[in-house]
């Protein structure tokens, strides 16, 4: 499962992008396939390679990196968070940094951290939460906005002169019969 559907399913991600991104654990003897692939029907799917150790490698790292219930491995959002995190940070990966109007409210903060810390990813994903911190929060809502009668009456009168001129190029255009 992607990278950007399993952030986009839980929240974390506002927008998810059309890319798939794969991961796959990268063993000194075994190096897997990357690269980008585009489909006929244009999807894009982008497989990575990550060291090993950013893999479950027992059942407790199972059960506390892989969501339950699903039917074939599938990481849980903390987990793919920091993997689009090392990836946005490797020199030799395309994977760009999440957009800031990411949600980490969602995301069980203790076992991000925690992870971060075994992964070496502590600084960057502090870094990264304080950059969006920057950005606002995006569960904020808008102030609302209060027009007067006389700013709701100088906006139809503006769209009924733009209106007008619309109208008075079409006639200037218009060849005579």
């Amino acid at each position: 499962m992607s990278l950007e559907s399993v952030l986009g399913e839980c929240g974390f991600l506002n927008n998810p992008a059309a890319i798939v991104t794969a991961v796959l654990p990268f063993r000194a003897n075994n190096v897997p396939n990357v690269g980008t692939v585009k489909t006929s029907g244009g999807q894009v799917f982008r497989f990575s390679a990550l060291p090993e150790r950013l893999f479950p490698k027992t059942e407790a790292d199972e059960r506390s990196m892989l969501q339950a219930g699903r039917f074939f491995p599938i990481a849980k959002p903390e987990v793919a968070a920091l993997h689009w995190l090392y990836l946005a940070l490797s020199p030799r990966s395309p994977m760009k940094e999440a957009p800031q109007d990411v949600d980490f409210s969602v995301l069980d903060l203790d076992l991000l951290k925690k992870l971060a810390w075994q992964w070496d990813l502590a600084r960057p994903l502090q870094e990264w939460m304080q950059r969006v911190e920057l950005t606002g929060d995006i569960q904020e809502p808008s102030a609302l906005v209060v027009r007067t009668e006389q700013a709701a009456e100088e906006s139809r009168n503006r769209g009924a002169g733009a209106k007008e001129r619309l109208l008075a190029r079409r006639r200037n255009s218009t060849p005579s019969a």
